[in-house]
């Protein structure tokens, strides 16, 4: 969206009447664009309708606000790593609960059209849009595919297994770019735990959110190529030699669920959950389990009883 103002184009997300409640001009425009933050600008345009200067503007009142701390009326808002401040955009500041008070106080010295209600007043007019939230429509994946890209998506190492912070920060990669990541805002609604779901910025209980088996792998595997590779989960572990990499950090956050598949045919192995810890044990001599054993946790007692059988058939035949 663009606006001619003062001989130069402007580029607009949205723009609105101040004050616009209960006068001619009660109107504000929001482009639309696939994001969250969406929702924030047009939050900020009703703020303007509702009498509200950006914070920071020096007018004895949203001087005592700053920009900078990232509430609804800032400008310009972006998503950063402080996630106190990405909170904040779900929220007013202080000048402007002041802006607001002072305005409804001027409305209520006449007709104040918002404590009233017309006589075709129906709230089931909103019904429409009371159901999925967005969150729970799209994954993290779709979202940041659809903000940034085709294939982009949500980048698991970031979190370490724990989501319950991407409702302040959702993490997006774009391909090719080797893992570098942006900031961008999660939809209402999205999952970030087991029976959690996002709320202006925070991760809540809530009974509309689905039951999770699994919190640390809820998005499953990375749908691209893993962190630091040159391949996908599926390629990189497809061979017994290469699941010790599941012991890698990267790896497992990034290839979670074909991690766990691994795991769960080792779980009669104590603590090689994924195998051996080495690429070079399949080929190393049967002599080295002295000194390896603990790396080679598969290989190693695989051989041992190997030897075992051996000395059974050895006594046995001997014995007839």
């Amino acid at each position: 969206m663009q606006r001619f103002f003062n001989n130069t184009f402007e580029s607009l997300r949205g723009i609105a009447y101040r004050p616009g409640a209960c006068t001619d001009w009660k109107y504000s425009i929001t482009e639309y664009y696939f994001g969250a933050r969406l929702v924030s600008t047009a939050s900020h345009e009703l703020g303007h309708n509702l009498f509200a200067q950006h914070d920071g503007t020096v007018d004895g009142t949203g001087e005592n606000c700053s920009s900078a701390d990232m509430y609804v009326m800032g400008v310009p808002r972006s998503m950063s790593s402080d996630d106190v401040r990405n909170i904040r955009q779900f929220s007013f500041s202080s000048c402007s609960m002041d802006y607001f008070t002072a305005y409804i106080k001027t409305l209520n010295t006449g007709e104040n059209c918002l404590a009233t209600r017309s006589a075709n007043y129906n709230t089931s007019d909103l019904n429409p849009y009371l159901g999925d939230l967005a969150g729970q429509v799209y994954t993290p994946d779709q979202q940041c595919e659809y903000i940034l890209g085709a294939g982009s998506y949500l980048s698991r190492i970031t979190y370490q297994s724990n989501y319950s912070g991407i409702c302040s920060r959702m993490n997006c990669v774009i391909p090719g770019t080797n893992g570098t990541y942006y900031y961008k805002l999660a939809w209402e609604g999205t999952t970030c735990g087991d029976g959690k779901m996002c709320s202006g910025g925070s991760c809540v209980t809530s009974s509309r959110a689905p039951a999770v088996a699994a919190e640390e792998c809820m998005f499953g595997n990375n749908p691209s190529i893993v962190t630091y590779e040159t391949v996908t989960c599926n390629e990189l572990l497809a061979f017994p030699n290469t699941s010790y990499k599941c012991y890698q950090s990267y790896c497992l956050n990034d290839c979670c669920e074909t991690c766990e598949q691994i795991r769960l045919k080792n779980v009669n192995t104590t603590d090689c959950d994924y195998g051996d810890k080495a690429s070079w044990c399949e080929t190393m001599s049967l002599s080295g389990c002295y000194n390896n054993d603990d790396v080679c946790c598969q290989s190693c007692p695989r051989r041992a009883l190997g030897i075992q059988s051996i000395i059974i058939f050895f006594i046995s035949c001997v014995s007839t």
